[in-house]
């Protein structure tokens, strides 16, 4: 933080405790108009920032002046190879330094073709430009960018194939399924 302030980087930051994650989430962010945003992320691992920094700064500074914001919430789900759980959890998480979120306005009030442009850019501009450092990696699910053509690796990593035999074992008929971000699990 003495860095950026000494470069006049513009920030907010804050830090705390909080006893829950809804203490946490009603303290930290405010309401939100449903669909005022379109997005796309990507988790950063640790070794990117670590070795790639001024790469990480660079694609920042693009997103920016594309008029995204980008959002990351620092974190640390990193464990041994001993202690890591044979589970469908994405092994991006073990990596990651940061969940980002990058974001871009939506708009009611201009023709839904304008907005076309907007999601045009964050598949063929904004998530390529994260995935350029970030080689192999991926991105949380939820976050992740609904037209991604490599979505499968990007959301499932490694886990993909399993998850979908498991799938095809339970579940031959594909009756039950949930969205995931525009994306079907079949």
């Amino acid at each position: 933080m003495k860095k950026l302030d000494a470069e006049g980087v513009r920030y907010a930051s804050f830090f705390g405790d909080f006893g829950s994650y809804t203490e946490f989430y009603a303290a930290m962010y405010q309401a939100l108009p449903v669909n005022a945003y379109v997005y796309t992320g990507r988790l950063l691992p640790r070794n990117v920032v670590l070795n790639n920094g001024q790469g990480v700064v660079d694609t920042f500074r693009f997103l920016n002046q594309h008029g995204a914001t980008v959002v990351g919430i620092g974190l640390n789900a990193s464990s041994t190879a001993n202690d890591t759980p044979d589970n469908a959890v994405n092994p991006g998480w073990r990596e990651a330094l940061v969940s980002l979120l990058i974001v871009t306005p939506w708009s009611y009030k201009v023709p839904l073709e304008a907005m076309q442009d907007t999601l045009e850019m964050i598949t063929d501009e904004l998530t390529p430009r994260l995935t350029e450092i970030t080689p192999g990696g991926t991105t949380y699910l939820s976050e992740g960018d609904y037209r991604d053509a490599n979505w499968k690796q990007n959301f499932y990593g490694e886990n993909y194939d399993k998850l979908v035999a498991i799938k095809d074992k339970y579940d031959p008929e594909h009756i039950f399924y949930a969205p995931t971000v525009g994306f079907l699990l079949v």
